[in-house]
């Protein structure tokens, strides 16, 4: 209500919400904020073990479908277009999950200590590769398309549904996804897909969101430089034992180019679960540490290779500083002191080893990176030293 002076009623002053950017335009910021290349597959590794998945599956779909669409072709076939990267997992979106995709500058992660990326800023980095991501989980279906008006981006509908929505043609759908990790005629009837599959069609034409085309060869890239790190992917995660990297061949038959697998699976799971469960204790007065062998097992076309690590993993409590514990215990930060540092033992080679730090930063994201890159440096290039003492 307006207060008055002397008898004259003074008016409010006019105020106003501050002019938000375009969602397209918010992407390309994210985007240029996380480069193109291997990251892209690493997000979705590190969201699969956020959610629980013990195997993940990326495959590029190389033929040719859907893609001669038309004025009149129904509205989402373009969702199911293919050359396309398909990626499945074991486990099933939460209702936590269908609310943290749609996020674009938060996520439904921040307060858990124990997720790192689950469909955050780092999912958006998709952007690179497609204009329309498909996610298929349980019961729903999610097409996200940034470019449609800020009411209509993303389109949800439950499976068994999919006959009778407007703009969707059930055969198109079938033709690109149908046969892919048990999704087929039955699923749509039944109404329920058992894990979850990313389907994101390769973006051959510029776009408002991105001018970066992706063809076949630049996918194979991205599969290269995963190889590459294939033996320490798996080392610190949490759930995920499993990674398939495939190729749909033009025959229609599942080519694997390689496979990454944790040996004698039900030890590690034991050990991961024993170790994390410390962090949800609210009784925890001690540091615990975990030390164990970790093998990994690769299987390309050519050959089959063994690498054992040895893995420590450190969670401190007690012997933290009184502005480290401040940190520790922030709900604004949301993060754990876990540490983990891994050593190769098999085959030999000079001394060579990998860190992985998860360390709340009051400068946030980027500096605790740049720490976890200062520890690597470190421990390969000054062997003779030791960066710091694991407790018993």
């Amino acid at each position: 209500m307006a207060s008055s002076s002397g008898g004259h009623m003074k008016r409010k002053p006019h105020y106003s919400c501050m002019e938000q950017p375009s969602l397209v335009k918010k992407l390309r910021g994210i985007l240029s904020e996380y480069p193109d290349g291997g990251q892209i597959l690493k997000e979705m590794i590190q969201n699969a073990d956020d959610a629980g998945a013990t195997e993940l599956k990326i495959m590029l779909e190389s033929r040719r479908i859907n893609r001669d669409l038309k004025e009149d072709s129904p509205l989402f076939t373009k969702f199911f277009q293919a050359p396309a990267l398909c990626i499945y997992n074991d486990a099933e979106f939460t209702d936590d999950d269908w609310r943290g995709i749609r996020m674009i500058d938060c996520s439904v992660k921040e307060e858990d200590c124990l997720k790192v990326g689950r469909f955050g800023l780092g999912f958006k980095s998709v952007f690179h590769i497609t204009d329309y991501p498909c996610v298929i989980s349980g019961n729903t279906v999610l097409l996200m398309d940034p470019q449609r008006p800020k009411d209509e981006v993303n389109a949800t509908l439950k499976i068994n549904e999919i006959h009778e929505i407007e703009g969707i043609d059930t055969s198109d759908i079938l033709r690109a996804v149908g046969g892919k990790y048990g999704f087929d005629e039955t699923v749509i009837k039944n109404g329920y897909f058992r894990g979850t599959m990313f389907w994101f069609p390769l973006r051959e034409n510029a776009s408002s969101i991105s001018e970066n085309l992706y063809n076949i060869s630049k996918v194979e890239q991205l599969f290269g430089s995963l190889h590459a790190e294939s033996s320490s992917i798996l080392i610190f995660l949490k759930s995920l034992m499993c990674l398939h990297l495939l190729k749909m061949t033009p025959s229609g038959y599942e080519d694997h180019v390689l496979i990454v697998q944790i040996q004698d699976e039900e030890e590690i799971r034991l050990k991961r679960k024993s170790f994390f469960s410390c962090f949800k204790s609210a009784s925890l007065k001690n540091d615990v540490a975990c030390v164990f062998k970790m093998t990994i097992k690769e299987t390309t076309h050519e050959s089959t290779q063994f690498t054992q690590w040895l893995v420590i993993t450190y969670y401190i409590v007690n012997n933290a500083s009184n502005d480290f514990r401040r940190l520790i215990q922030s709900p604004k930060l949301g993060l754990s002191p876990c540490v983990g540092v891994a050593a190769k033992m098999q085959p030999l080679s000079a001394v060579e080893g990998h860190i992985f730090c998860f360390l709340p930063s009051s400068k946030g994201r980027n500096k605790t990176y740049r720490l976890t890159f200062s520890c690597q440096w470190f421990l390969r290039s000054k062997p003779e030293q030791t960066p710091f003492e694991v407790g018993n």
